[in-house]
């Protein structure tokens, strides 16, 4: 019995001994890391109509104007461009009415989670609408957007 509790003693320390070896052979590296992330501004979904309503020429005189306001999103922290491209003016039939979009305010970007909202105000001006004839009128603007 001395004899297997002393073999099993022996067989013990050399393992430990073993263990301690590898242990000691062991080693570690820190591995860098990396990633970017790009700027990347996109409209979100389609804005909303710039709509003047109906223009009653007998009440009122001044200037027409509508809310303008795009959705869009961008990398958090990136201020977009928004730029106008071509602008056609109110159609119905031959008759037209010329309108204009000042530069948009544009906020921050917050993410691509959430769109926020650029803004402007479009503009009739009462000289093109004071004598246009009754119709339904028709237009558009294209926007581009770059970050």
């Amino acid at each position: 019995m001395k004899t297997i509790s002393a073999s099993l003693k022996a067989l013990v320390v050399a393992s430990l001994a073993c263990a301690a070896g590898f242990a000691a052979a062991a080693d570690t590296q820190t591995v860098a890391v990396n990633a970017s992330v790009a700027a990347v501004c996109k409209f979100s979904t389609a804005a909303a109509a710039i709509d003047f309503g109906a223009i009653n020429q007998s009440a009122g005189s001044g200037n027409k104007t509508a809310p303008v306001s795009v959705p869009f999103k961008c990398t958090k922290g990136v201020t977009p461009v928004i730029t106008q491209g071509t602008i056609v003016p109110l159609t119905s039939g031959s008759n037209t009415m010329a309108f204009t979009v000042p530069a948009f305010t544009i906020p921050v970007a917050t993410g691509f989670s959430a769109a926020v909202n650029a803004t402007s105000t479009a503009t009739i001006a009462q000289a093109v609408w004071q004598d246009a004839p009754a119709g339904t009128y028709a237009g558009s603007i294209v926007l581009d957007i770059n970050n």
